[in-house]
């Protein structure tokens, strides 16, 4: 932002600066060049505060001054998913019929209410995705029936958590087949 004030002497040159003092609490985020523009030092968040008090001092050449405290509004913008992890590790025992359930992942969402789509995407690490369906809400299952004796014991696939606007976050993940305890056959 800029902050901009008027002095009634003529060719008067006025320079601006933040001021400890009552409402100063975020000065710190800020700097303020000489001529009033307004920046930032660091990223602001809109979910840890909305809202930030500055304190203002503009003075001309002979030292009068006035002060003044601003809020500064943080502008609530979507923030992407993170942290998408599973939530507990990947595995499916053999012999299991298609459908049965692998395992769920979980993201956050610093937005309020943001609601929270999965889903498997191609790319780099999701060579075994098609094994797999992924429902919306996180819950992998299978897509085929596995057999320890007979197919991989490891599958690597690539997940995808967006939120309602788009702002996404992939992930790889390895899904381990467990040998089971089978009865003897002739």
């Amino acid at each position: 932002g800029e902050f901009n004030a008027s002095d009634q002497d003529a060719n008067t040159t006025l320079t601006y600066g933040l001021v400890s003092g009552t409402g100063d609490a975020a000065n710190a985020l800020f700097s303020l060049d000489a001529n009033g523009t307004l920046r930032t030092e660091q990223s602001l968040d809109y979910e840890a505060n909305a809202s930030l008090s500055i304190r203002v001092r503009v003075k001309d050449e002979h030292d009068a001054a006035v002060e003044g405290t601003f809020v500064v509004t943080v502008a609530d913008l979507n923030d992407r998913p993170e942290n998408l992890l599973a939530a507990s590790p990947l595995s499916i025992g053999e012999n299991q019929p298609v459908g049965s359930p692998v395992g769920n992942f979980n993201a956050i969402d610093q937005d309020a209410n943001a609601t929270l789509f999965y889903e498997l995407v191609n790319g780099s690490g999701g060579s075994d995705n098609g094994l797999f369906t992924l429902e919306t809400n996180g819950t992998l299952r299978t897509a085929a029936t596995f057999d320890f004796e007979s197919n991989a014991s490891t599958y690597f696939i690539l997940v995808r958590v967006r939120d309602e606007h788009n702002a996404s976050i992939e992930g790889n993940f390895t899904v381990n087949l467990l040998d089971l305890n089978e009865d003897p056959f002739d």
